[in-house]
């Protein structure tokens, strides 16, 4: 199946799948990536593909210009050139930053022993990829670094155990599951999300796993709760329904910079669910300040001390190393300049007290 009839398949196996714009408080970040998202899916049919990889503002994080023989075989001849000399001559000093970014992120994570996994996975084999940078026996670009980081610490953490519950908030497009489920094949995996970013996951799960189970949201009523799900199934759950599964347990819940971006509301529904108090290993990566008075980035008043871990024993907590030293061109109070993110992330692991 293509890539669009996969994702018909997925609308029309998933109830309620235009209404996540009619939640309330929905921060103002998702709103508008939501309403981007149904007017490119809408579109689809005129373009007779669906791009479930880069959207509105939500891609793999770019890479620095290069020209090689197999990104000219993998993306075409013109597009690779055009894409060189824009990045090259038009964006010259952003592109320099893009370099040095790239660098820093793959030495940090040869520092915590995944070059093994950088190896193993190069990016541009991976469904729908466009931007990958080709280093002697590999590819990679920003947010596959992350995905690989994410992995080697689910491994070294001993966080998960083959046949385990996985539950990740905000699963973007199903990049590191796809990497996890090479590692763990029999892992249940249960996404959390809107409707579109799951139709996106499934997609490139799909391509990359056909033969797994996929459990479709219209499914979900046939179990009777996420360890009754079929070992190595990969299980699509809209955030609409995250109730169902609220007062649950699992093996390991993630969530990844998305909890950060919500509005109140949001984040104390998962943050005082069951699941998050009481499930074996939780593991977030997030702003220690959402919004910081000077550049308030997100519509939101969360920071480091909202997410309460009383109960639980943290084991783990540190600085999160990806791109903490890339830097972006930004203007700020008029001027323009080479500048950081307004506030760095936090990555913690924590488990259910004995």
């Amino acid at each position: 199946m293509t890539s669009l009839e996969l994702a018909k398949e997925f609308i029309g196996r998933s109830p309620g799948f235009y209404e996540d714009l009619a939640l309330e408080d929905l921060d103002c970040k998702h709103a508008s990536i939501i309403e981007d998202a149904y007017n490119q899916i809408g579109e689809a049919d005129l373009h007779n593909r669906f791009d479930y990889r880069t959207w509105s503002r939500q891609s793999d994080l770019s890479v620095p210009a290069q020209i090689s023989k197999k990104s000219i075989v993998e993306n075409g001849f013109f597009y690779t050139v055009a894409r060189y000399l824009y990045r090259k001559l038009a964006c010259a000093k952003a592109n320099k930053l893009l370099v040095q970014a790239l660098m820093d992120d793959i030495g940090m994570l040869v520092e915590v022993g995944g070059e093994k996994y950088m190896l193993e996975n190069p990016v541009h084999l991976t469904p729908n990829a466009r931007d990958y940078y080709f280093l002697k026996n590999t590819s990679v670009n920003l947010r596959w670094l992350r995905y690989l980081y994410l992995l080697v610490q689910i491994e070294k953490k001993e966080l998960l155990s083959d046949g385990d519950v996985w539950v990740d908030i905000g699963s973007y497009y199903g990049g590191l599951q796809g990497l996890i489920r090479k590692y763990q094949p029999s892992t249940r995996m249960v996404l959390v999300d809107f409707h579109h970013q799951l139709c996106r996951s499934y997609v490139y799960l799909k391509k990359q796993y056909k033969d797994s189970v996929h459990i479709f949201p219209d499914e979900l009523h046939r179990f009777s709760g996420i360890k009754d799900f079929p070992r190595g199934a990969f299980i699509y759950i809209p955030v609409t329904s995250y109730k169902e599964i609220a007062n649950e347990t699992a093996d390991l819940v993630t969530n990844f910079f998305s909890l950060g971006e919500m509005k109140r509301e949001f984040f104390t529904e998962y943050m005082k669910s069951v699941l998050f108090v009481n499930s074996k290993n939780v593991y977030l990566v997030n702003r220690f300040v959402s919004a910081p008075f000077f550049e308030p980035t997100y519509d939101t008043d969360l920071n480091i001390l909202d997410y309460d871990v009383q109960g639980r024993d943290v084991v783990y907590f540190d600085i999160f190393p990806m791109h903490h030293f890339m830097l972006r061109q930004s203007t700020f109070h008029g001027m323009p300049g080479i500048r950081n993110v307004s506030s760095p992330y936090f990555e913690m692991i924590t488990k259910v007290s004995a």
